[in-house]
């Protein structure tokens, strides 16, 4: 039986060893629960950070890199995924500025020096962006110096530059948090089958902790949560 609709809510009751999955239609049992609800970039909250996501506005640079090769790219967060992504945005975009809304970097430091070391990355201390504003393809950029207030505004070609936005991941993980232990990342804790500290309970894709949220290692994650529901189905 298959059925699709909106899932509200999941209950668990160890004494019978089953799981109650409420939705839309009602409630449905099952033995095992496989959770991939996802997750979430967390937006950076600029204007126009919505209008222009997908046109200029990113949050994976192994995704959209390769669009901005020879442009000028900025870099949205201090944290290690930051500069790791950085890192990685230096060897296609012509130049890559981090902008840093504190006047250090929260990143461990051995990866701020691979940063710093690099010839085509630049960093903005104490900087936001405020808005991001153009016609069809963004063009104005307003920055905000954090430490006087001050806000001013650089203009650029349309389709020159691209603005990467790395200040975490938000796991959908609301249905399930009070069956699972989360990580400090906000991501499922699971073992090397997917299962969490719930029996029957796994979970697969970006609702994971973990490196990378990739859609392949997505799929990776679901064929072995459902090679490990079906054995402990099997007992």
């Amino acid at each position: 039986m298959c059925i699709r609709d909106r899932v509200t809510g999941i209950d668990y009751d160890a004494d019978a060893a089953l799981f109650t999955v409420h939705h839309d239609m009602g409630d449905t049992l099952a033995s095992s629960v496989i959770a991939c609800m996802g997750a979430t970039p967390r937006p950076a909250g600029f204007a126009g950070e919505d209008t222009y996501r997908g046109r200029g506005v990113s949050y994976c640079a192994t995704c959209d890199g390769m669009f901005f090769r020879g442009k000028q790219v900025f870099v949205i967060g201090g944290g290690n995924s930051a500069c790791e992504e950085a890192l990685f945005l230096s060897d296609i975009a012509s130049s890559v500025t981090i902008v840093l809304r504190r006047d250090q970097f929260r990143a461990p430091d051995g990866v701020v020096q691979k940063v710093l070391a690099k010839d085509n990355i630049t960093v903005r201390y104490q900087t936001s962006i405020v808005e991001l504003s153009g016609e069809a393809m963004p063009t104005t950029i307003t920055f905000k110096d954090n430490a006087s207030g001050e806000t001013h505004a650089e203009s650029f070609e349309p389709g020159s530059f691209g603005i990467f936005v790395f200040t975490g991941t938000q796991p959908h993980t609301e249905l399930v948090e009070h069956l699972v232990d989360l990580a400090p990342d906000g991501g499922i804790v699971t073992d090397d089958s997917m299962a969490t500290r719930t029996p029957g309970l796994f979970a697969a894709g970006d609702i994971r902790s973990k490196r990378l949220r990739q859609v392949v290692t997505a799929v990776s994650d679901g064929a072995i949560a459902a090679t490990g529901a079906y054995a402990f189905l099997r007992g």
